[in-house]
């Protein structure tokens, strides 16, 4: 599939089961292509760079070389020996590809293959209807070409919120760089992860960022402490108690997200999270940013 020039149901997925990431990420650098060269990018390779870098590798050497291959998260926009921020991965732990053979679906994930039971499948297929078909309490302003920062400013403004991009909390858990709670807070307890939809990876990266920390916040008695207080320094004392009774993923796209655009493993690990914090009494909710309309 790596080769070939055809249609694929391959992509990039972030393997945040694997990750140890302990700080927020500004910059990846990928090595062990071979070449010596430094590869540096604001977020995570999409397919098409990808299969760029394999185009001139032989055949019976691909394999090996999605093995050596390494993708490093750093803190800083220009990355350094000390700004490394998680365990690097190899490349093919972050691959998503799926085939089908014999009326039966194969999925790559994590680096290792699964064969899907089509019940169970047909099964996740309609929980993510249900989740997608849910609106969230809140309706986020469109999304043009500003940057996310810019974005989450005027969203955080547009609903009489605040904007905590990039704002951590530390916790014995996690100390070293701690959690990112959300990027907008809406009052008196909407959490909004937001993330520009330009390739497969970013969804998966959404979830991860987005329900791990929420799963953290409802759990963890000290992560809440300190949400709390980050909310009460926000708000200059006006809000005392933070709650957290829903999260918002968003996601800014032209199109919808739907079942059909998902991989088989975004879909599992949506409707997991989701049932997890449902049933810590955190709605979920999925939402797709649109641009603003066009002037004609």
């Amino acid at each position: 599939a790596l080769l070939s020039t055809d249609s694929q149901r391959l992509g990039v997925s972030w393997p945040h089961e694997r990750l140890d990431v302990w700080g927020p990420m500004m910059s990846i650098m990928v090595t062990g292509l071979g070449d010596r060269k430094r590869r540096v990018f604001d977020q995570a390779p999409d397919i098409s760079d990808i299969v760029e870098w394999f185009a001139e590798v032989p055949r019976e050497e691909v394999l090996d070389r999605l093995k050596s291959v390494k993708i490093e998260l750093h803190g800083e926009a220009e990355p350094q020996n000390n700004t490394l921020v998680s365990t690097p991965v190899p490349l093919r732990r972050w691959l998503a590809f799926e085939v089908e053979e014999d009326n039966q679906r194969f999925c790559l994930h994590d680096g290792s293959w699964y064969r899907m039971d089509d019940q169970y499948l047909a099964r996740i297929d309609d929980r993510v209807r249900e989740i997608l078909a849910e609106p969230a309490s809140v309706t986020l302003p469109p999304w043009g070409e500003e940057y996310e920062d810019s974005y989450n400013k005027r969203a955080a403004e547009a609903l009489s919120g605040y904007c905590l991009d990039k704002k951590l909390i530390k916790t014995p858990l996690h100390s070293r760089g701690g959690i990112e709670p959300c990027d907008v807070f809406v009052p008196p307890g909407v959490l909004i992860h937001v993330k520009r939809g330009r390739q497969s990876s970013d969804l998966s990266h959404l979830l991860a960022q987005g329900l791990v920390s929420t799963d953290a916040l409802a759990r963890d008695e000290n992560a809440r402490a300190a949400w709390k207080k980050r909310i009460h320094e926000e708000s200059e004392g006006s809000i005392e108690d933070a709650e957290l009774k829903e999260v918002i993923l968003a996601i800014g796209n032209d199109r919808p997200i739907t079942v059909d655009t998902l991989f088989t493993f975004t879909k599992v690990n949506l409707v997991k999270q989701f049932d997890a914090l449902r049933y810590l009494g955190v709605q979920v909710h999925v939402a797709t940013v649109g641009p603003p309309p066009s002037a004609d």
